[in-house]
């Protein structure tokens, strides 16, 4: 499987982005909605065989790994969910790999359920001052 640098480097990117929020501990949001659109960007770089299966899903258990108790306590269920379909991406195709359908679901889910509760929020200060 041909495998691009530059797919690759926009991974590489995105993964350390998560893994500073992760690390600072306080934009779960952030955290959930990167992580939801790393997802896409793999799902979609492995369609096109720009990355591997491996590659793909090993970006997730670095995800995984990062997270502590005290912000997994804090993270929705949907990106539990999320976050264990996409780590065995490598799986796919496979009688117990995960459903492509639900992680774009998921993500999907995430991406606008927290965009729009952020601007409901801002809505609802700048008209109550």
């Amino acid at each position: 499987m041909k495998k691009n640098n530059l797919y690759n480097q926009i991974i590489q990117k995105r993964l350390r982005l998560i893994l500073n929020l992760i690390k600072k501990g306080k934009d779960i949001i952030g955290i959930e909605k990167e992580t939801a659109f790393l997802v896409l960007d793999v799902i979609d770089f492995i369609q096109k065989r720009e990355i591997s299966l491996k590659g793909g899903c090993n970006c997730f258990l670095k995800v995984e790994f990062a997270l502590d108790k005290k912000i997994r306590d804090r993270l929705s269920e949907e990106f539990e969910d999320l976050l264990n379909e996409a780590i065995i991406l490598d799986e796919i195709g496979t009688k117990f790999g995960p459903d492509l359908n639900l992680l774009l679901e998921l993500a999907t889910k995430i991406i606008t359920k927290k965009n729009i509760l952020k601007e409901v929020s801002k809505f609802k200060t700048q008209t109550t001052v």
